[in-house]
């Protein structure tokens, strides 16, 4: 009862803070167990957060062992089935490292029909590259068919997670689920020589797994990738008429696959268009403004006068959103980065210390007016349930506030006029480029099948 009720106020925790969860499941059902969930591990706590809410069944998961530092830490990670395993930097130096008592209690969970998470990588870090793949997954697996002579039945589940930004307040995740694996259908194979078997289905595992992610070689490719999806992504989704969310991940998918295309296979040309989109980034940043002054006089400044007495008339609402929302988001905020340095952690710990301060504050806020206003408790409970939706509308005051000062600085500003005729010039230079560059890549893609 407690982990439903838990995973329920999860749920609705997550989609506040993310914009959307997008979830892309196999062709095939998943059963209930035993099942070993095996995916990347981009974002800390919010990982296995977002796998507890989107399978029905209750999960249970691996995780190291020095994160149990308390006893009644300890007897909560116990109840939810949160199994230590150990590694050396977990250990006193000279100490052997002892997983046996972990892989047993692996065995048991998952006899019980259960569905436990893990984490291969075994690290956790804010990057688009699946890292080495450990054995230790797999090994669980095939131990806890070995222990029932192959008639448990354990299939592992490959799953992909990518945020599009992983730190961001109402940005976009999507949830990638691949097709499960039988481990029955190694049991010839394990039987005449385990570690061969193991080693082959990890690695089967990091293939299938690198096809539900996106995956750069590293830091240099990755930055890149978010400057070509942030240039080029609109003009893909709209040749490709990609208006679904599994289409919007292909996208992403294939830019990534790009990159490490041209950077193996034509390095010049890489190195090229990596220099061009660097400068239009660094102008794009530098004008700072999406707007299109390519219109008429008379519209461009009709819309800046409606634009601007649209920012006078919906002050009032903005500046009561902020009231009631200001404290409550910048603090979990705040405090996050002062609990840990670790940008990997600032997502879980904000979101899960803004469950607390939000209805904490819309609760201060909301007897405030009751007693000072008299209101029933009819208005209060419509106040309180107002905050959250004036919330909200503050947010999106803001952005469009930011976009205006950032349109007016251009629009009064001769030398940032000059700047914008310079970013379109670049920019049909560089899309041109990307143009020729996306038909050498699907040639050779064809080419190969």
């Amino acid at each position: 009862m407690i982990y439903r009720i838990l995973r329920f106020i999860l749920r609705i925790a997550i989609h506040i803070f993310y914009k959307k969860v997008a979830i892309s499941r196999p062709s095939v059902s998943i059963s209930d167990g035993p099942l070993i969930i095996m995916s990347n591990h981009p974002n800390t706590l919010m990982d296995p957060l977002l796998l507890a809410i989107i399978f029905k069944q209750k999960v249970g998961f691996l995780a190291n062992a020095s994160i149990f530092v308390h006893a009644v830490v300890n007897r909560v990670f116990d109840y939810f089935h949160v199994i230590p395993v150990y590694r050396q930097q977990d250990v006193k130096a000279g100490q052997e490292i002892d997983n046996q008592d972990s892989f047993r209690a692996c065995y048991d969970y998952l006899e019980q029909n259960n569905t436990l998470v893990i984490f291969p990588e075994g690290t956790s870090i804010h990057e688009l590259k699946l890292r080495k793949i450990k054995t230790g997954g797999v090994r669980i697996g095939f131990g806890a068919e070995a222990r029932r002579a192959f008639g448990l039945g354990v299939k592992i589940l490959p799953v992909g997670i990518y945020y599009n930004h992983p730190t961001q307040f109402r940005s976009k995740v999507h949830i990638n689920i691949g097709e499960p694996i039988s481990l029955q259908n190694y049991r010839s194979e394990y039987q005449q020589n385990e570690i061969a078997t193991v080693q082959q289905l990890t690695n089967e595992l990091r293939i299938k797994m690198e096809t539900l992610t996106i995956h750069t070689e590293n830091a240099e490719q990755e930055a890149l990738f978010y400057k070509i999806k942030k240039l080029y992504k609109p003009q893909l989704k709209e040749e490709l008429d990609a208006k679904n969310d599994h289409k919007d991940f292909v996208i992403n998918q294939e830019i990534a696959h790009a990159i490490r295309f041209f950077h193996l296979h034509v390095p010049t040309q890489y190195q090229e268009l990596k220099q061009k989109v660097e400068a239009l980034d660094e102008l794009s940043t530098q004008v700072k403004s999406k707007s299109n002054f390519d219109k008429s006089y008379v519209r461009l400044w009709s819309m800046t006068v409606l634009k601007s007495l649209y920012l006078i008339l919906a002050s009032p609402l903005f500046v009561m959103g902020l009231a009631g929302n200001y404290l409550p988001f910048q603090l979990p905020s705040w405090l996050a980065r002062k609990i840990s340095q670790e940008r990997e952690y600032h997502a879980s710990i904000t979101m899960i210390l803004g469950m607390i301060t939000f209805p904490l504050y819309y609760t201060l806020l909301t007897w405030i007016l009751r007693h000072y206003l008299t209101l029933h408790w009819e208005q209060a409970t419509l106040c309180f349930i107002a905050f959250p939706l004036f919330g909200i509308y503050a947010l999106h005051y803001y952005k469009f506030a930011k976009r205006m000062r950032h349109y007016m600085s251009v629009l009064f500003s001769s030398s940032k006029k000059e700047q914008l005729r310079n970013l379109k010039l670049l920019k049909t230079s560089v899309t041109h480029q990307l143009d020729n560059a996306k038909q050498m890549y699907l040639d050779r893609l064809n080419h190969h099948d």
